[in-house]
C-alpha cells in the first residue's frame, strides 16, 4: 500500500481513532509515486496509521520502506489489528514482532523493514491492519512509504535482497531451509 489513496478522513474529529495527530500524508520524500506517510513523535507517545482489512487467522509477510530523517533513539514498528478505534483495548490485538529501526539509519534514505505476523482478531471486524511506530527515546522524524502484505505458510521464511544498482530492495519467500536463488544478479 503506497499512500496515493490514503482513504481515512484526516479532517475527521475522530481521526485519533485509527491516524495519530503527528501523522501526515504528504506530497513529499515518496519512495514510489507521489505521496508518503510522515511521522513525527516529540516523546514516547506511539504514532498510528490504520490501513487495509486483512484476513483472520493469516500468516502475512509485511513489508514497508522506511527513510528515518531523524532520531535520538532507535524506533520501533509493530502491527496490529483493530476496527476503527485504536484507543478500543477490546478490539485491539497487538502482534509481537517488533521491527527496530536504529537511529544510526538516520539520513541514510529508504530502507526495506520487514515482520512476520499471525493474524488472530479479538473481535470478527476487527480486521484492519495497523502500523504501531514509537520512538524508544526522545524525537524521531520517519517516512514510510510501500507497505505490503504477503501470504505465508508456516514453513515459509524471508530473505530481504538488496539491488546494488536502483537501491530497491525484494522479498524472497520461500521454505524455510531451501536456498535463495535469485533470477537477476543483485550486484557484479
Amino acid at each position: 500500500m503506497g499512500f496515493e489513496g490514503y482513504y481515512y478522513d484526516l479532517e475527521s474529529p475522530d481521526r485519533n481513532n485509527y491516524v495519530s495527530d503527528t501523522v501526515s500524508i504528504v506530497k513529499e520524500n515518496a519512495k514510489r509515486g507521489f505521496y508518503s506517510a510522515k511521522l513525527t513523535s516529540n516523546g514516547g507517545a506511539q504514532n498510528v496509521i490504520a490501513m487495509n482489512p486483512i484476513n483472520n487467522k493469516t500468516r502475512y509477510l509485511v513489508t514497508f520502506y522506511y527513510d528515518l530523517k531523524s532520531a535520538a533513539g532507535d524506533v520501533n514498528v509493530q502491527f496490529a489489528s483493530m476496527n476503527y478505534n485504536i484507543n478500543d483495548n477490546s478490539e485491539v490485538k497487538k502482534y509481537g514482532a517488533t521491527y527496530t529501526i536504529s537511529k544510526d539509519d538516520a539520513g541514510k534514505g529508504y530502507k526495506m523493514g520487514a515482520v512476520i505476523i499471525d493474524t488472530d482478531f479479538l473481535k470478527l471486524d476487527a480486521d484492519r491492519l495497523a502500523m504501531l511506530v514509537s520512538g524508544t527515546s526522545g524525537d524521531y522524524t520517519v517516512y514510510f512509504d510501500n507497505i505490503e502484505l504477503k501470504t505465508l505458510t508456516v514453513n515459509d521464511g524471508y530473505v530481504i535482497i538488496a539491488n546494488a544498482l536502483t537501491g530497491d530492495c525484494e522479498a524472497v519467500i520461500g521454505k524455510n531451509g531451501e536456498k535463495v536463488k535469485p533470477e537477476v544478479a543483485v550486484s557484479d
